[in-house]
Parts: C-alpha cells; structure tokens; sequence
C-alpha cells in the first residue's frame, strides 16, 4: 500500500515541478503529430466500404403469423415477430424481418379487468389487443447497422475498459478533431483533397479519422491503466485530495488555455465549440484530471535509476557523435564582376584586375566593394557572415574561402556567372566538442531516458494485469453495450 504523502506529490503535477515533460509525452499523444504522415494515395486500396448490414431488415413476400396463432385474427393485423405460417389472403405484407426468441407471455386478462376486451377470447396472448379492424399495426422503420469502429463516433459512446475504467468518445474527440484540422489544413494535404473525387474524398476523411481514434485510444489506455492502479491501490483520501486539486488547476488555468486555443469568447461559448467537436468541458476536464494524476503515479512508483557508468556515457558520445560536431566555417570578403553587366567577359576581366589593384595598393576593401561589386553583400562593404562548409553553391569560391590562408586576397576566380576575388576574415576548422563538455549532457540525457524507459515498463506491467477491451478487438462486447451518459 502507498502511504498518503507519497501520492500528495501528485499534487505539484499542475505547477510542473514534479514530472519531466519526456515523461508526460509516453503518457499523452506521442502519435498524433505524425499520426498521417505515411498516408497517401495508396490508402485508398484500403478503404473497404461498410459491409452489408448484419440486422438489415426484408421485405418478406407472403402474410404470416405465429404457429399457435388464431387463424381468424382481425383483419389488418400482421405478425409483428416475422414468423409463422402463411396467413389468409389480403393480409397487409409483413416488413418485419426475424426476431429474437419470443418472450414469456402473460395468460389472456379475464374479461371485465382493466384493459380487458371486451370478448376475453377475442384477446391475443399475453393481454395485448390488436388493433381495430382495418388498421395496420405501425411498423418500426429498418435501423441501417452501424459499425461502431467507424465514424462518426457517438461522443457517449464507450470506446474502451480498463479495468474498472471506461473510455468514452467525448474525451478524445475534441484533440482528435483539432489534430485532423491541422493536418487537412496543410498546404500539401489541402492541395491532394482539392484534386481528389469526392468519394474518394469521404473514404481518405473516413481512414483518417477512425486511425486518428485508434492512436489516440491507444494512448488514452495508458492513463488509464495508471488511473486503475491508483484507485485500487492509493488511500481513497489521497486520490479525491488530488482529484479536488487537479479540477481546480484545470479551472484556474487550462480553462484559460483552451478558450486562447479554440477562440472561444466565454466559457459558454467553450462549451459550445467543445460539444461541436464531440466533447464538452466536463469530458476535459476529467481527461486533464487523469492524465496529470497519471504521471504523477507513474514517476512515484517507478524504481529510481542507477546514475549512468563513465563507460555507458562515453558509449553514448562516441555512438551520437556527430551531435557535437562542428563543421568548419568562415567570415569572408568578395568582389564580383558579373558577366551579364558587360559587353564581354575580357571587358568583366578588366574591371576586377583594377579594383584589385585598388586594394593592393591600399584602398579599403569594403570602399572598393560598395562602390564597384556585383556581390550579394555589396552594400554590406563585400562581407560574408559565418559560413559553413559545404553550404556554398559556388565550389570554386567555396576552395578558395576554406582553403586560403586568413587576410590573403585570392587570385582573380571564376565561375558561371563571374569572376571573384576574395580574402578570409576569419576561419574556424572543423572540431568537435570534447567529451568532458558534453559528459554533463549525456548524463541527463541517459538518466532521463532510463526513467522513460521505467515508467513503459511499469505501463506494460499494469497491461499484462489489467482486463483491456477496445471497440477495436475482434469480437469486441462494447459494439453490442448501450453507450454510458456523456460526461
């Protein structure tokens, strides 16, 4: 049993102080930003339509009625069960299609009880009447079937168990619409939808939302497994003390941000664009609840990890090294004499052989640079800002600046579009940062991810224990279940 204290320290979940943020992403979402980026013309192979529906209701040709039935029923009256033998001709046509079992039926009322007919035998079973003659008994029209891991999702409908938790639509809709929005919203995908037919179209939007909600699920489970463990195994004061802090922090400042996020203008009107999405600010409100509680239980129960080896650390450095290099690069001045601005190239020869002669024999580079050059940094005095190697277009410029001695004008150089010279300012080798700089580094790097790594573990752990049902199982229960109230 964890002692109340320790699950108190959930409570500074809110102000940050307790969870790192590499933690909470295992927890909330990992897939969401990148959830569609695979996807592509090719998916549309893979958007099956839905399949017949398996209560679809017939048409069945003939009048029938139950055996036991009698065969003098008044006339309009049809089997409301679809069963039974062919009855009299001019019977109304059944449009009712199989039934389940019948149930139990109550013996016929003696007449003179309430609700009696008049004629007890004239009763059909179970005391019910039949209409008056010539009256068809009303039919219910033929529900179309709806396969419930497709969307449109029913915001109230239970999307998973966990355990003693439930997952409702209402909690993830919301994130998984502002998501999709972002993603249809592209410039790229925008312009694919534009150029698609619209069936297409509706099948891609279909795809992308139902894996949208399968990702988004999957996340959401993680919570909750957490959310179970902490009912079944934190003191209950501790859990409705933190659950107490949690709504108001959600109050105080996430209220705040969503209305910034979906510019609403009062919480009424959050409300109403929340509900628009499926969701509504209760549904929020308890996501934030247990999401934060959940990794504040996760970084409490996880093992603290041994501080990283010198040799696992240097193991690190020499694997990832390449995040501590430092390309070469220079600070360089240039003269350009392009070919397009005289009448020949021995004309374009002429005029930069002067204005390097000019700065041999004393004359600033830069004056002679904003006064004569071609060059992109002309009006900047001919000045070149840091630049890496290999970043150049020009590899004949590119030789010369990384290969010069620093302060020594170049020769006269040349390239497509025209003749240079330059000088290097200043010159940084290629390097890498030592060991010893980055050790601190690679240190929180390792320790950090040791705990990520602890809390999927102890995830796992929770899940192999723990009675996990999806509308996504084969064979799943939810899809018959009643969905709960929204909340």
């Amino acid at each position: 049993m964890v002692c109340g204290p320790v699950f108190d320290r959930i409570s500074l979940i809110s102000s940050g102080k307790l969870v790192a943020r590499n933690a909470l992403r295992i927890l909330v979402g990992l897939s969401l930003a990148v959830a569609f980026e695979h996807v592509g013309p090719g998916i549309i192979a893979a958007v099956t339509t839905m399949a017949p529906p398996a209560r679809a209701l017939a048409q069945v040709p003939g009048n029938y009625y139950p055996p036991g039935y009698d065969a003098n029923l008044p006339p309009g009256y049809s089997d409301p069960n679809g069963v039974g033998n062919n009855g009299p001709a001019g019977f109304p046509v059944n449009t009712y299609g199989p039934s389940a079992p019948t149930a139990p039926t109550n013996p016929p009322r003696p007449a003179g009880w309430p609700g009696a007919a008049p004629n007890a035998a004239a009763q059909l079973p179970g005391g019910a009447l039949p209409p008056p003659a010539g009256v068809v008994a009303p039919t219910e029209a033929p529900q179309p079937y709806k396969d419930p891991t497709e969307p449109p999702y029913e915001p109230a409908a239970i999307l998973a168990h966990v355990g003693s938790e439930v997952v409702q639509a209402s909690e993830i809709l919301p994130a998984v619409h502002q998501t999709l929005d972002a993603y249809l919203n592209s410039e790229r995908v925008a312009e694919q939808l534009a150029k698609a037919p619209e069936d297409v179209k509706e099948k891609l939007l279909a795809q992308w939302h139902r894996e949208l909600v399968k990702r988004t699920l999957d996340d959401t489970i993680k919570i909750k497994l957490l959310i179970a463990d902490i009912k079944a195994t934190a003191p209950k004061e501790g859990v409705e003390k933190n659950v107490a802090h949690m709504r108001k922090g959600f109050n105080q400042a996430e209220i705040k941000r969503l209305k910034e996020m979906y510019k609403a203008n009062s919480v009424a009107d959050l409300e109403d664009k929340l509900r628009q999405q499926g969701g509504s600010l209760e549904s929020q409100r308890m996501a934030y609840v247990d999401r934060n509680m959940a990794v504040g239980w996760a970084m409490s129960q996880i093992k603290e990890k041994k501080e990283p080896t010198h040799e696992q650390m240097v193991n690190y450095y020499r694997e990832h090294i390449s995040d501590w290099e430092h390309p070469a690069r220079a600070r360089w001045e240039q003269l350009t004499a392009q070919f397009d601005k005289y009448p020949s190239k021995a004309e374009a020869w002429r005029a930069i052989a002067a204005w390097g002669t000019q700065i041999q024999n004393g004359a600033p580079f830069a004056d002679v640079a904003r006064a004569h050059s071609h060059g992109f940094a002309a009006e900047e005095g001919g000045l070149n800002d840091w630049t890496t190697h290999g970043s150049l277009r020009s590899t004949v410029i590119e030789q010369a600046i990384f290969g010069l001695p620093v302060g020594v004008l170049s020769q006269i150089l040349a390239d497509e579009e025209g003749f240079h010279i330059v000088r290097v300012v200043e010159r940084e080798e290629l390097r890498v940062t030592p060991f010893i700089e980055v050790q601190p580094e690679i240190k929180k790097k390792l320790h950090e991810g040791g705990k990520i790594e602890a809390i999927d573990e102890y995830i796992e752990s929770l899940r192999q224990r723990t009675p996990v049902h999806t509308i996504y199982d084969e064979d799943s229960p939810l899809a018959a279940r009643p969905a709960a109230p929204v909340r």
